[in-house]
């Protein structure tokens, strides 16, 4: 790994002007104490800054805390309403039973009870009642209020002899209770009461402010989209009363020189009071107003402390400040040379830094490539990078650099980044793919080395979009390997007719001794069938001369002007007249194709092959597509499998065959045109071999198209042009 680049201050000499002189020296003495006394100066603001950040920090807490509380609080609640979704009727064992072992008014500091209201309307009052009688032994509402609903206390804990009397207490006849309930039934939350005097559950509670929150409950699956169809369901609400100031009291712990004031409402009106920490300090320095939405009331929240808040042991800093001042000012007009010095070189420094990014800048803004910094996420990227990538520039600022690769190049990414920031040595330079965010694909050639920059450690990269070179590449690497292969084939079209050649030579001399024999022997000779046998195997040699000659493209071609179309017709009708029920050859031809130049008999002999090949593929029957067409080739569509290396881009007509059989496995496919190369038992691999010969004669292309379960195609494409190069 490369070390980072470090940047060093020009040489340029400093001048540093005339010795110091005792008034300048009396100057530095005048500029320390101004120092000193600025100095003091800073010691009493960080001191009240310090105060002002335990001051923020203690109010934070406390925000907390509150928070935390509530929550807790909102707790109690949901678990009580969760008891009426399991169980419509619940007993005052089963409530006292719920209630002590959560542990409610030990683990709540504040809270006075916990219970549950009925709600009905008052027309079915004596059924209630005549209800609860059955149940309780004894039950009657008393001290009704107003409203459309009545709001009878039914379970209630603690439970004693002193509450006893609250069973059956409409809390609607309370105007506060009244108008929290119904807001809890229509908005279905929980919805806290305005300050209150609770009545009265043990001895005390009137002295203090409180208040009481209502959840409602509502019959399980009753419909309660809005507050008509929620009044309609409504079953009861569940209720948790408390001590305000004794709630807030344990959950704030109020620091000793903080005052905290908690008011209902917005305002600052002392009669909605909730909770004094303490009264008003001599100095209200610092201050701070928050405001908690709970059950559907604002709690104003107000905090006061003095200049002095949690730094009384820091008081005596500044004078501190102020005399080390002084003591230091004859040693500062010593320093004010060295200091001079040191500041111009700085200022060299910071200008020549500020000139190397600008210059930097300069070059990113507007170079083609990309240039990125990043360690785990991107620091910086130009706007090369943006358009390279596919993606903004303020969006690529923090994306982790892993997340532009390609998936399946990111893990040797990966791999060379965690090495990097290992210390261990990787190439600078490295191609690899990217993801853009539309799913396009970008090669990129990136060159990347570690630097400092800004006192972080991060790899500088700069990079290369190479895409069109490498689909350029692909693309040349795909006609090489065709290329190859054509020569390749026509290399042992050579190869074959050579061989044909003096195979045909032997069979000469075999054919011609063989008929001196017969003219030298009598007919009745017991020799005649093995010169019979021997005649008939010289014809079949022959034909297996001729064969490879055709692959070789050596045959004898009786050039001509032809339409192929007629070709094909003629080719059918004698192949339909011998085929089996369940096969069947469809024949789709195009009209007007320009006349191509060409041998009838091999092209027919061609032809005859490809279609008895497909009919042999579907040997449980089946269709054989044949089909003709014209369409332009040229460089970049020249996708042919096989095709004669001197062949020249044009105007080709196209003659394809497919049929409808299993495919052809790869290793098959590409094999198929070898000669002596079969798939069947019995066979002598020359049929395709010589399709290939009479197509590479004719300047023409082979292309193969196989889907595995579906069937092949195979499609012949015939220059117009003649083999002089000139257009019909």
């Amino acid at each position: 790994m490369n070390d980072p680049p470090v940047v060093q201050a020009a040489s340029t000499p400093l001048r540093l002007g005339n010795p110091l002189l005792p008034r300048q020296a009396l100057a530095v003495l005048v500029a320390g104490v101004l120092v000193s006394a600025g100095a003091w100066g800073l010691a009493h603001r960080l001191l009240r800054q310090k105060a002002q950040v335990l001051f923020k920090a203690e109010v934070d807490r406390e925000e907390e805390s509150l928070a935390g509380r509530l929550d807790q609080n909102m707790e109690v609640l949901r678990a009580a309403q969760s008891l009426f979704d399991v169980d419509d009727e619940i007993s005052a064992a089963e409530w006292e039973a719920f209630a002590t072992r959560f542990g409610v008014r030990k683990r709540q500091d504040g809270m006075r009870s916990i219970g549950f209201v009925a709600l009905i309307p008052p027309e079915q009052r004596a059924a209630f009642e005549a209800g609860q009688a059955r149940r309780l032994g004894r039950f009657r509402i008393h001290d009704l209020g107003p409203g459309p609903f009545i709001a009878p206390l039914t379970l209630l804990h603690p439970w004693s002899a002193e509450t006893r009397g609250l069973l059956g207490l409409d809390l609607c006849s309370l105007d506060a209770n009244r108008a929290a309930i119904l807001r809890a039934v229509d908005s279905g939350e929980a919805v806290i009461t305005d300050p209150l005097h609770l009545t009265s559950v043990s001895a005390g509670d009137q002295k203090h402010p409180g208040v009481v929150i209502y959840a409602p409950v509502y019959r399980r699956g009753a419909p309660i989209e809005d507050p008509e169809a929620r009044r309609r369901a409504v079953k009861g609400a569940v209720f948790t009363s408390y001590h305000a100031d004794e709630l807030l009291l344990h959950t704030l712990r109020v620091h000793p020189q903080l005052r905290v004031m908690v008011l209902d409402g917005p305002t600052h009106d002392p009669a909605r009071m909730l909770f004094e920490s303490r009264p008003q300090p001599a100095e209200r320095y610092f201050h701070f107003d928050s405001a908690h939405q709970v059950g559907g009331r604002i709690w104003s929240i107000h905090y006061e402390a003095p200049r002095t808040f949690g730094v009384d042991g820091d008081v005596h800093a500044p004078p501190l400040v102020l005399s080390a001042g002084l003591l230091l000012t004859l040693l500062l007009a010593g320093l004010t040379r060295v200091l001079a010095i040191r500041r111009l070189q700085e200022e060299r420094l910071l200008s020549e830094l500020t000139e190397s990014e600008a210059r930097f800048r300069a070059v990113a803004e507007t170079t083609d490539g990309a240039i990125l910094l990043y360690w785990d996420t991107i620091s910086y990227a130009n706007p090369g990078a943006a358009r390279i990538l596919g993606i903004d520039r303020e969006a690529l600022i923090g994306m982790p650099a892993l997340d532009l690769i390609h998936p399946e190049d990111r893990a040797i990414a990966g791999e060379t980044l965690a090495a990097r920031k290992a210390g261990e040595e990787r190439p600078r330079r490295w191609e690899f793919r990217t993801l853009r965010p539309d799913g396009s694909v970008r090669w990129v050639d990136l060159t990347a080395t570690t630097v400092l920059f800004q006192g972080q450690r991060l790899v500088l990269a700069t990079a290369l979009d190479i895409t069109d070179r490498i689909a350029a590449e692909q693309a040349r690497g795909d006609i090489e390997q065709k290329l190859f292969e054509a020569r390749r084939m026509q290399s042992l079209g050579l190869i074959a007719g050579g061989l044909s050649h003096d195979f045909n030579n032997l069979i000469t001399a075999i054919q011609g001794n063989l008929s001196c024999a017969e003219l030298e022997l009598p007919d009745d000779t017991p020799a005649r069938p093995f010169l019979d046998h021997i005649r008939g195997a010289c014809l079949r040699a022959t034909e297996l001369t001729k064969a490879m000659l055709a692959y070789a493209g050596d045959a004898h071609f009786r050039w001509q002007r032809l339409e192929l179309n007629a070709l094909v017709q003629d080719v059918v009708v004698h192949a339909l007249s011998d085929l089996p029920p369940e096969q069947d050859i469809e024949v789709s031809l195009a009209e007007g194709l320009p006349s191509l130049e060409g041998d009838p008999d091999q092209l027919a002999h061609a032809l005859r092959e490809l279609v008895e090949n497909a009919l042999e593929a579907m040997p449980r029957g089946g269709k054989v597509k044949v089909a003709t067409g014209l369409q332009p080739v040229d460089l970049a569509t020249l996708d042919f499998d096989f095709f004669n290396p001197d062949t020249t881009v044009g105007a080709c007509i196209w003659l394809s065959i497919a049929d409808s059989g299993p495919g052809m496995e790869a290793e098959v496919q590409r094999h198929m045109f070898d000669p002596f190369f079969s798939t069947k038992f019995a066979g002598r691999g020359l049929g395709l071999a010589s399709v290939h010969g009479i197509m590479r004669s004719h300047l023409g292309g082979i292309r193969v198209e196989c889907w595995p379960g579906k069937g092949t195609r195979v499609t012949l494409f015939f220059p117009v042009h003649g083999r002089d190069g000139a257009s019909p």
